[in-house]
């Protein structure tokens, strides 16, 4: 029994010690996975700090290269901008007197030497007939434009006031001394009422006489135009609708023989969408090379005509006064800028003959060059402006 208590009694010691043990071993091995718990974050801390610094690093590296692409895109800019002036010899620099050679007044031209380009402008304009009241009836019809008539600016209408209020008498008795002011004011009076369709166009042919390619000459053009469109519409046949067509355009080619092709716009604005301005006449279905043979000699007799006319009347010829200088050359380029923007494919098309094409209506390196400045302007420069927002915003 003694021994047996003996034995028991080592047991429990035994187990007791084991005991104590197995909890410090323990004890010791939480110690040690705490300590080693500590060293992984410190660990894991040390690589998100590293992570940090390096994505700062990439960041401010990505953002040296985002500035530097920024600044290549506002480069690219100015050498396209440069480039395009470069087609007329242009050096960017507004250096250039008004008897150089300059394109565009505002980009090319001396501020003071610009104010006698506009000067000089207005002079040809009024020699040319370039005189419409606002908003006038004969304003919205030579523009060829179905738009409300108080919209339309006028032409150096203000030329026109002293004349505005004056009464049918005075304008005629003006107009028979060939005040070319005076006639104008006659083609912008509204309707037949004060003066009947037979008196404008009197009115129209003696402005062509005394100079005019513009209110006068797009009257006649205009009206042969509408005639060929109703002989079209009425079915009087081909003869008619090409006679009439011929006419007006024989009207127009005797204005681009004058250095000037603006009466040209509404047969273009009609051709580009003759079935509902024309009638549905198509002109390139009537009118043939050999046509155009037949218009030409129409338009000399007409450019003959009217240079005698003004012979007796004591005038220069049309030879004498048309000399190329650089209003018309300037003139001519922006109109012809203006119908490439809105008609290219007709002018490029069969619509018209290849001798006015190669005579009347070329690209001249002014016109090439506003060409490209508008569709640099309108396309290219908004598309790399907003791939320079887009950049900046990225750097937020």
């Amino acid at each position: 029994m003694k021994v047996s208590f003996k034995v028991l009694l080592i047991g429990l010691t035994v187990a007791l010690i084991y005991g104590v043990v197995f909890i410090f071993w323990g004890t010791e091995d939480k110690n040690d996975s705490i300590v080693h718990a500590e060293k992984q974050i410190v660990i894991v801390e040390g690589k998100q700090t590293a992570i940090v610094e390096k994505k700062i690093v990439r960041k401010n590296d990505l953002s040296t290269d985002v500035k530097a692409l920024i600044q290549t895109l506002n480069n690219n800019a100015k050498e396209r901008y440069k480039e395009i002036l470069r087609i007329t010899g242009s050096s960017g620099e507004r250096n250039l007197s008004y008897g150089g050679d300059w394109c565009v007044a505002h980009e090319d031209l001396l501020e003071e030497e610009e104010d006698y380009a506009e000067e000089q402008l207005n002079e040809w304009k009024l020699s040319r007939g370039y005189t419409v009241f606002r908003g006038g009836k004969a304003n919205a019809l030579m523009r060829g434009l179905d738009a409300p008539n108080d919209e339309f600016p006028g032409i150096n209408d203000e030329y026109l006031d002293p004349y505005r209020e004056a009464d049918s008498d005075t304008l005629l008795r003006l107009a028979n001394n060939d005040d070319m002011i005076a006639l104008t004011t006659i083609l912008s009076t509204p309707g037949n009422d004060v003066f009947d369709e037979k008196s404008k166009f009197y009115t129209a042919k003696k402005l062509i006489i005394l100079g005019d390619t513009s209110s006068g000459l797009s009257l006649l053009v205009i009206d042969r135009l509408v005639r060929a469109g109703e002989a079209k519409r009425l079915g009087k046949g081909r003869k008619h609708v090409k006679g009439y067509l011929k006419s007006a355009l024989a009207y127009i080619e005797f204005g681009m023989m004058r250095k000037d092709v603006s009466s040209i716009y509404t047969y273009l604005k009609k051709s580009a969408n003759y079935e509902e301005e024309f009638n549905g006449l198509n002109p390139s279905e009537y009118l043939t090379e050999l046509d155009f043979i037949e218009i030409k000699k129409l338009a000399r007799t007409y450019y003959e005509e009217a240079n005698e006319a003004r012979l007796e009347k004591g005038l220069p010829s049309f030879e004498e006064i048309d000399e190329s200088n650089k209003i018309t050359d300037t003139h001519y380029a922006e109109t012809m800028f203006s119908y490439y923007s809105e008609f290219s494919e007709l002018l490029e098309g069969n619509l018209l003959s290849s001798d006015w094409k190669k005579t009347y209506l070329q690209k001249t390196p002014c016109v090439e060059r506003r060409i490209a400045m508008h569709n640099f302007r309108m396309k290219g420069l908004p598309a790399i402006q907003d791939e320079i927002v887009r950049l900046e915003e990225s750097l937020n």
